[in-house]
């Protein structure tokens, strides 16, 4: 088909004007045009999906896979006679395809390359079939013990000969399989690519004037039938993208039939060409999420996760209230551990669906692992109303409570998850954090020994048996548990504060210094570790490394009064009495 004949204009659809109909006239014919819309997206639809049906029996009916498997395993592990036939079996049909115009000029490549390598892979095969079956006469032991030295020989040579072609022959394997893999993507896509656009063209011919349809429509597929398979498409190409031009409706369609076919590819797992028909629908509409979540998908399966996440986000942009989009964004958030970001689409997705139990179950716990306990604390009462008798979730807002210092209401719900021989150590734990806190001491000291015994590897359960230890000034059992601690877990700074205080309370602060600095060494900047550092120094005499602390610890909390109080001191040691009174004053 020469280009002009392609590149003729498309009558617009001709339709009355309203001038020339009365009002009841006018409304009838209205209704009958939305009739005519419906009818032709109904049948639009039905085509479509008959299109989709047709395309996968073609190409993935049970005869084709059995035929794809079959090659492999021969391939693989069968007879070269077998291979041969179904090489031929194979080239049979894409003569076939080549003479009825079905593929493509860089299919056909492929195709051509793929045989080149497939003769080379027999002739392999063949050669190694002929050196086996010479060597099977020297199997056994007594033929191989009475080798003549000519024998002998002509074995080594064989042996050596066969494994120098089964190298040959394993390189060649694995290029052919791949030839074979592409082979079968371009010629799915080639006849799949060209059905829908040779549906989709007639279809839209539906939308110009039913006079000038039938001559356009004879002429145009008439000159593209004998054309090579590339020229055809071009030339549906072009001719779909000037019926385009003429109606919003059929863009619109042409966007479906893209996405349509994306899906086709897609469900066959050709995922850079269903990416290909998906970028072309982009064109033709950049705000339709649907076009965004599938190509997040594709992104999936390449395992290609910021630009998942980024179609993600601009699908949920296109269309922020649906929650299927905003779904598909928080499971990606939350399975690459953007779990704060995970959290608020949960919320907003719960905005839109207040009434999802399973969503609220999930956004509470993720809430509370998170430690979002305003956002955990709510979600949780809602559960325990809904459900009071989830021993889990009493438990979770038992110390989501305590988290938040509201010690009473905590121990409430500690108490009731316990009276329900709930054996969770942590109920106890944070129990005992909470009697702590209000200096129930005693009670306290019963509940971390009890955290203890059903957590007795967990370093927060022995730091605050450790803690309660110190407090009630049984330093001896207290330093014991923090060795034990700190020489499993050094990283754990609370554990190397209380170890030095300690130290400093019973008159050894040189012994606190150094495990001090290996805290800071490790990057840690917390005000109580420097803090302690400083009073170490200054209990230890070393008061001009405590003023050093103390200054550079007053530079960064000026407000603070145990700090100012300390540092003053650190002067007044150091002989900085004009600068101790500024420092022992109260803060303005």
């Amino acid at each position: 088909m020469n280009g002009e004949n392609l590149d003729q204009p498309v009558p617009e659809t001709e339709k009355p004007t309203t001038d020339s109909l009365t009002p009841s006239q006018g409304k009838r014919e209205d209704t009958r045009e939305d009739s005519i819309i419906n009818a032709v997206r109904f049948r639009q639809a039905a085509k479509a999906q008959e299109l989709r049906k047709k395309a996968r029996t073609r190409f993935y009916e049970e005869e084709e896979k059995e035929r794809e498997q079959r090659l492999r395993l021969l391939f693989s592990s069968g007879a070269a006679d077998e291979l041969k036939n179904e090489l031929i079996e194979m080239r049979r049909t894409f003569e076939i395809d080549k003479k009825m115009n079905r593929l493509s000029n860089a299919t056909g490549q492929i195709a051509e390359n793929f045989f080149t390598l497939a003769e080379s892979f027999l002739s392999a095969k063949i050669v190694i079939e002929k050196l086996q079956k010479q060597l099977e006469r020297y199997n056994t032991p007594d033929k191989r013990k009475n080798l003549s030295p000519d024998e002998q020989i002509e074995v080594r040579n064989t042996v050596t000969t066969l494994r120098n072609s089964l190298v040959n022959y394993r390189s060649i394997e694995s290029g052919i399989l791949a030839q074979f893999d592409s082979f079968c993507r371009g010629r799915f896509k080639d006849i799949t690519e060209e059905s829908s656009l040779h549906h989709s063209a007639k279809n839209y011919l539906q939308y110009i004037d039913a006079q000038q349809r039938g001559i356009l429509e004879t002429k145009i597929f008439r000159k593209l039938k004998g054309l090579p398979f590339d020229k055809r498409i071009l030339g549906l190409k072009s001719f779909i993208e000037r019926l385009i031009r003429l109606s919003p409706t059929i863009v619109r369609e042409e966007v479906q039939r893209l996405i349509d076919l994306a899906l086709d590819f897609f469900d066959s797992q050709h995922i850079d060409e269903a990416m290909d028909e998906l970028k072309k629908a982009l064109q033709y509409d950049a705000s339709n999420a649907e076009i965004f979540s599938l190509l997040a998908k594709c992104h999936t399966q390449k395992q290609d996760t910021p630009r998942r996440l980024a179609h993600l986000r601009k699908a949920v942009e296109c269309a922020p209230s649906q929650v299927e989009y905003l779904h598909d964004l928080a499971e990606a958030l939350e399975e690459t551990g953007n779990i704060g970001s995970a959290i608020e689409t949960y919320k907003r997705i719960l905005a839109l669906r207040p009434h999802d139990a399973s969503l609220v179950s999930h956004l509470a716990r993720l809430t509370f692992e998170q430690g979002a306990w305003s956002d955990a604390i709510p979600l949780l009462d809602r559960i325990v109303k809904e459900n009071p008798n989830s021993i889990k979730t009493i438990r979770r807002l038992g110390i989501a409570l305590v988290q938040t210092k509201q010690y009473d209401k905590g121990i409430s719900l500690l108490k009731d998850a316990i009276r329900r021989e709930d054996e969770d150590g942590r109920v106890h734990l944070y129990l005992g954090i909470a009697l702590r806190a209000l200096e129930h001491y005693s009670d306290a000291m019963k509940a971390f020994q009890t955290a203890s015994s059903f957590l007795p590897e967990d370093t927060e359960s022995q730091y605050w048996l450790a803690r309660s230890h110190y407090d009630r000034g049984e330093y001896e059992s207290a330093e014991s548990l923090c060795n034990a601690l700190f020489s499993r877990d050094q990283n754990h700074t609370e554990t190397a504060v209380l170890l030095a205080q300690i130290y400093r309370d019973t008159s050894r602060p040189h012994e606190a210094i150094p495990i001090l600095k290996s805290v800071l060494d490790r990057g840690s900047h917390r005000r109580d570790v420097w803090f302690e550092l400083g009073q170490a120094h200054l209990k230890g005499g070393e008061n001009e490394e405590a003023y050093q602390v103390f200054k550079q610890l007053s530079t960064n909390y000026p407000s603070d009064e145990e700090i100012r109080h300390n540092f003053g001191l650190a002067c007044m040691q150091t002989g900085r009495f004009q600068e101790a009174t500024q420092y022992l004053a109260p803060a303005s």
